[in-house]
């Protein structure tokens, strides 16, 4: 299986990068365990055949095992601890599929204890016909409903946001700040953590003073996160217009610098001094991005698209009306800034993309 931006994305968010080096979180495992469970119960319910065998070999006068590769897989994760995900992430849900699993092996307590044997497969055959049964239910079919739902509108209100930025401004110079407390402040806090009625205060308090302070901003894009290490963190997405200004490096400190300003205790981390890095990855998407270079368009598509995408497999928490993710409203009463493009070149660009879905 190819390996999904969400795992190397949650990856390096699990990565603390400040002036004494870099400190590996324990959240990379935890996302292993939700991708290859999502994937392995979405495999199984599309299956409709026996994972598990033992059968008797009549060359080697001995049983062994049969069992297909996805029912390898299968009991790779069964073996998991579940229980790590609820625990490091006691703030999230996870992916249905990965709910599913978890829900129907907690029900169930006799797989634990099961030894070698024909006995042994049939009872893994039942707990398979028992998660195919579960799937089947209404609730659960609602469930993925929802969630499919609110993920692909959410893509595609971003992305029509991009191309509406693209169609009023030539050229788009893009910057990403995490928005973060420190680990002082954060220790300091009733139970070592902010509480999210103070994240939310800071954020709305940044978002009012940040529209006045950088009048060159045509857009922003947010995603609220939480995590072991980080707490409480927003990933912070900001277009600006390409003809005004550049130094993105520059403008992302300044960006970071009004959090630390308006959040007791915040802290950032200037994703646009790493350039080097994503063009090594062959993934640099932030910059000075040109609506007719395809490459850098895509990949700002892609990294616009983590903000939502994530949610398939692990979403946040948050009280009724809260927002995890959101961007700002397009105005097209500036006059279209830059060098005309023409018909035949926007229609090119979001043909050839349309073939090759950035935000899958």
């Amino acid at each position: 299986m190819k390996e999904p931006s969400f795992l190397r994305q949650w990856q390096v968010a699990s990565v603390i990068r400040d002036m004494d080096g870099f400190t590996i979180g324990e959240g990379v495992d935890v996302a292993y365990l939700v991708l290859e469970a999502d994937y392995v119960v979405r495999k199984v319910l599309r299956d409709r055949g026996k994972l598990f065998r033992y059968e008797y070999s009549q060359s080697t006068g001995r049983w062994r095992n049969q069992n297909t590769e996805l029912g390898k897989r299968l009991l790779q994760c069964l073996r998991a601890n579940f229980r790590l995900a609820e625990t490091t992430y006691p703030r999230h849900c996870f992916s249905p599929y990965f709910e599913l699993l978890a829900k129907e092996l907690s029900r169930t307590t006799k797989l634990y204890f099961l030894t070698c044997g024909p006995d042994t497969y049939f009872h893994f055959n039942e707990f398979v016909e028992q998660l195919r049964a579960a799937a089947r239910a209404t609730g659960f079919k609602k469930v993925m409903a929802s969630q499919k739902r609110m993920v692909r509108e959410n893509l595609k209100s971003l992305q029509r946001y991009i191309d509406d930025l693209f169609d009023q401004y030539s050229k788009l110079l893009v910057v990403r700040v995490d928005l973060r407390y420190s680990k002082e402040y954060r220790e300091s806090c009733e139970g070592h953590e902010v509480s999210p009625e103070h994240v939310r205060k800071c954020f709305n308090d940044f978002m009012h003073h940040f529209e006045r302070q950088f009048p060159a901003k045509v857009g922003y894009a947010w995603k609220l996160e939480y995590g072991p290490i980080l707490g409480y963190h927003y990933h912070f997405l900001v277009f600006f217009n390409g003809h005004e200004v550049r130094e993105d490096e520059t403008l992302g400190h300044m960006v970071g610098q009004r959090w630390a300003e308006k959040a007791e205790g915040g802290s950032f981390w200037n994703c646009n001094i790493d350039k080097e890095r994503y063009t090594k990855q062959g993934s640099l998407g932030i910059g000075m991005v040109r609506y007719n270079d395809d490459e850098l368009r895509r990949n700002l598509e892609r990294a616009a698209s983590y903000l939502v995408k994530i949610d398939d497999y692990v979403r946040l928490k948050l009280p009724e009306g809260w927002k995890a993710f959101s961007h700002g409203v397009h105005r097209t009463s500036e006059q279209k800034r830059g060098r005309p493009r023409s018909f035949k070149q926007e229609l090119a660009f979001r043909v050839n993309r349309l073939k090759k879905p950035s935000l899958g």
